[in-house]
C-alpha cells in the first residue's frame, strides 16, 4: 500500500520482444493524500447521568494541506466496541456539539463511555481522536421515561433527527442493561467480549478466537 503524504512516480515501459532496444515509456505522478492531524477533543462534563446530563464536545487544532480544506467532523460515542458507534452529531463543518445525551456505560467498565470525533478532508482522508467520560445509569426508570418523552417531543417539533437518534440510543442503553456483577471471572481471560447483553454472561469471542 502507498504511504500517505508521499509522492510516487509510476513508469510503464513497453518494447517489442524481438527489438528490446526500441521502446516507449509513460510516467504518472501520484500524490497520496495526507489525512488531517493534530486535533484535540474535549468533552464536558467528565461525568454525568444517562438521559439527564447534557454533554458538550469540542474539537480543535486540526491541520491539513490548504488544498484539502474545508474539513468536516462527525461526533460519535461507543460503550463497548468502536464498531458499535452511536451518533452524537452527523458529519458537518461545525466542530462542536453543544448538547448531547449519552447512553450509560457498563458497570463492569465503571460506566465509562468513549467519545470519538472523526475529521475528514475533501478527499475523504480521515483521522480520529477519543476522549473518555463516565455515564452513570439513571436512578429510576421513571426518570428515563420522562426524559425520553421530552426529547422525542422536542425532536418532532423541531424536526431534529439527531436529537431523535440521541434519545433512542440512550433509552435503549438503559432498557437493555443487564446485571453483570455475577460473572465469575474476567471475560478477557476467556478471550470473550465483556458482559453486556445477557445477565452474568460474557459476550461473543474476541476477533481471532
Amino acid at each position: 500500500s502507498l504511504l500517505s503524504g508521499l509522492t510516487y512516480t509510476l513508469q510503464l515501459q513497453a518494447a517489442y520482444a524481438f527489438s528490446p532496444t526500441v521502446f516507449s515509456k509513460a510516467t504518472v505522478t501520484i500524490v497520496v493524500n495526507r489525512p488531517p492531524s493534530g486535533g484535540t477533543l474535549s468533552v464536558t462534563p467528565a461525568e454525568g447521568t444517562a438521559m439527564t446530563t447534557h454533554f458538550s464536545m469540542l474539537t480543535a487544532y486540526w491541520t491539513d494541506d490548504l488544498s484539502d480544506y474545508p474539513l468536516t467532523y462527525s461526533f460519535n460515542y461507543y460503550v463497548l466496541a468502536a464498531v458499535q458507534l452511536f451518533i452524537a452529531k452527523p458529519e458537518s463543518q461545525v466542530p462542536y456539539v453543544s448538547s448531547a445525551v449519552l447512553a450509560q456505560g457498563l458497570a463492569k467498565l465503571d460506566y465509562s463511555v468513549t467519545c470519538v470525533v472523526h475529521a475528514f478532508d475533501i478527499y475523504r482522508g480521515t483521522a480520529n481522536i477519543t476522549r473518555g467520560v463516565v455515564v452513570n445509569p439513571a436512578a429510576e426508570t421513571s426518570a428515563i421515561a420522562t426524559a425520553v418523552t421530552a426529547m422525542l417531543e422536542d425532536a418532532f417539533l423541531t424536526d431534529d433527527a439527531t436529537l431523535t437518534n440521541q434519545a433512542v440510543a440512550a433509552a435503549l442503553g438503559a432498557v437493555n442493561s443487564v446485571d453483570c456483577t455475577g460473572v465469575p471471572t474476567t471475560c478477557a481471560s476467556l478471550n470473550r467480549v465483556e458482559c453486556s447483553t445477557t445477565t452474568n454472561t460474557c459476550g461473543p469471542c474476541l476477533a481471532g478466537y
